[in-house]
C-alpha cells in the first residue's frame, strides 16, 4: 500500500512539475507580447518623426518659394528704378537743353 502512495504522490509532483511549466510558457508568451507591443510603439514614433522630417522639408520649401517671390519683387522694383531713371534723364535733358539736339536719336523728346 506505501507503494501506491509514493507512485500517486510522484504522479502529483509531476502534474505539479507540468502546471509550473506551463506558467512559466505563459509568462514567456506574455513577454514576447510585451515586446511586440513596444516594437509597434517604437515603429510608430519612427513614423511620426518621419512626418515631422516631411512637414519641416514642406516648410522649407515655402521658405524658399518665398525667397524666390522677395526676389521677383526686387527685380521689378530695381526695373521700375530704371524706368523712373530714364524719365528722368528725358526730363532733365528737355529743361537742360531746349535748343540744343543732345539727343539726336530721340527727335520725339527734342521736340516736346
Amino acid at each position: 500500500m506505501g507503494r501506491r502512495r509514493r507512485k500517486k504522490k510522484e504522479k502529483e509532483k509531476e502534474k505539479e512539475k507540468e502546471k509550473e511549466k506551463e506558467k512559466e510558457k505563459e509568462k514567456e508568451k506574455e513577454k514576447e507580447k510585451e515586446k511586440e507591443k513596444e516594437k509597434e510603439k517604437e515603429k510608430e514614433k519612427e513614423k511620426e518623426k518621419e512626418k515631422e522630417k516631411e512637414k519641416e522639408k514642406e516648410k522649407e520649401k515655402e521658405k524658399e518659394k518665398e525667397k524666390e517671390k522677395e526676389k521677383e519683387k526686387e527685380k521689378e522694383k530695381e526695373k521700375e528704378k530704371e524706368k523712373e531713371k530714364e524719365k528722368e534723364k528725358e526730363k532733365g535733358c528737355l529743361a537742360t537743353c531746349k535748343n540744343l539736339p543732345c539727343a539726336p536719336e530721340s527727335p520725339q523728346l527734342f521736340q516736346q
